[in-house]
């Protein structure tokens, strides 16, 4: 294991991130990517997680007033109008079980952890608050730097008064 951990941090690619805080080569094995930060209003955005052959699979909730994130996962969904991300990548435009398509809303409840009862109730998704394939190595070890998303790069983008988001 700790070879294969060593193999992976050496071969991968450092995450690159666009003006809209799109991202590709995220996580240890360069497999997550990421569409623009969308805004849903009350210090909060999503972006939809996704790989580079289109397959739609969760959407990162943030809220920037707490400066916490989550992870919304319903298994791989494929989109059928994808949007061009600005780092290259296509994302579809709508999370399948957003709404107003879907029965799930990111502005449900006052706090984050409100959200994740919510959403879990839906019976429909699961949700991930530790993200741990997106910030651990093999071994738990968090990631080198230059496999980091930064989570609150939206916040910087779309809240940029809030004093949360320049920290």
């Amino acid at each position: 294991m700790r070879e294969q951990n060593r193999q992976a941090i050496q071969a991968s690619k450092p995450v690159t991130t666009g003006e809209d805080c799109s991202f590709v080569n995220g996580g240890i094995y360069d497999n997550f990517s990421g569409g623009p930060a969308i805004s849903v209003g009350d210090k909060r955005f999503y972006q939809v997680l996704g790989t580079e052959a289109g397959q739609v699979t969760d959407a990162l909730v943030v809220d920037c007033g707490q400066r916490l994130v989550t992870r919304v996962m319903s298994g791989f969904i494929k989109n059928e109008n994808y949007a061009q991300g600005s780092c290259g990548n296509e994302f579809g435009d709508r999370f399948a079980l957003l709404a107003p398509k879907g029965a799930l809303t990111l502005t449900e409840g006052a706090t984050l952890q409100d959200f994740e009862r919510i959403a879990e109730a839906t019976g429909k998704v699961q949700v991930d608050g530790t993200l741990l394939a997106l910030t651990k190595d093999l071994q738990g070890k968090n990631l080198p730097k230059r496999d980091r998303i930064d989570f609150l790069c939206g916040c910087k983008l779309l809240y940029p008064d809030l004093p949360e988001a320049s920290q």
